[in-house]
């Protein structure tokens, strides 16, 4: 569940409607699609089917491709640079792990009117995939990635990881994240920043308030000269 840290999980991962492995009373909360309605004709009480966690868990990583909290501000490239290789780190770190790893990108691509957005596969070329997409981004927001999430929040398969890679955390960010947390999702919110141009990080997060609300955090730095110098060595 929580690729980045060990945590008691609330959910299974994920299931496999196919593989049932008990049968329980209803309870508040469970999805009528789980209902198993002979055990509930035999019993006369609404009865649960729990499934086997499936073997392959899934991860969606969301790469905000702004750098500033408004579109006008323009794009500063050396922070978006960064943002999208920790979007390329953390998905390779996941495909190593077993992920089944997905992508969105609030950014259009050269050659497509379409925002970035492939779905969770462990294919041996979906890294390839991944990449491919990251070095088109063409660094002009579709739309602003709080409205991606909010979109794409009811569409994550139950129990799925959430990871966010951004340079811009605001406060409807987090309220976003903690609704898509509530809904039983582990979320991890890392923060990208690129010092020396601007002698301290933008956007510093309150850590505390994001523990409380279960987001795990984490901040990448990266000093604007020693970026420059790794990237022209590449």
């Amino acid at each position: 569940r929580q690729p980045f840290g060990e945590s008691k999980a609330i959910l299974n991962l994920a299931t496999d409607p196919m593989r049932v492995r008990a049968v329980r009373e209803y309870a508040y909360g469970d999805s009528p699609r789980s209902i198993h309605w002979r055990a509930t004709a035999r019993r006369g009480t609404l009865q649960t089917k729990l499934y086997e966690p499936a073997a392959t868990p899934q991860m969606t990583i969301f790469c905000n491709q702004d750098t500033f909290t408004k579109v006008w501000e323009g794009i500063d490239r050396e922070t978006l640079e960064l943002t999208l290789t920790v979007a390329a780190s953390l998905a390779n770190h996941a495909l190593l792990e077993g992920y089944m790893v997905g992508l969105q990108v609030n950014s259009f691509t050269s050659g497509s009117d379409s925002p970035v957005r492939l779905m969770p596969s462990r294919s041996p070329d979906q890294l390839t995939r991944i990449l491919e997409n990251l070095a088109r981004v063409r660094g002009w927001s579709g739309q602003p990635v709080e409205e991606m999430l909010e979109v794409e929040r009811k569409r994550i398969p139950l129990g799925a990881t959430v990871v966010v890679a951004t340079s811009v955390v605001t406060d409807h960010l987090v309220e976003v994240l903690a609704a898509i947390r509530r809904a039983g999702h582990p979320v991890t919110l890392v923060e990208t920043a690129v010092t020396g141009r601007w002698g301290q990080r933008k956007g510093r997060v309150p850590t505390g308030g994001l523990q409380r609300l279960g987001i795990t955090y984490h901040a990448v730095e990266a000093d604007e000269y020693a970026h420059r110098v790794e990237r022209l060595a590449l």
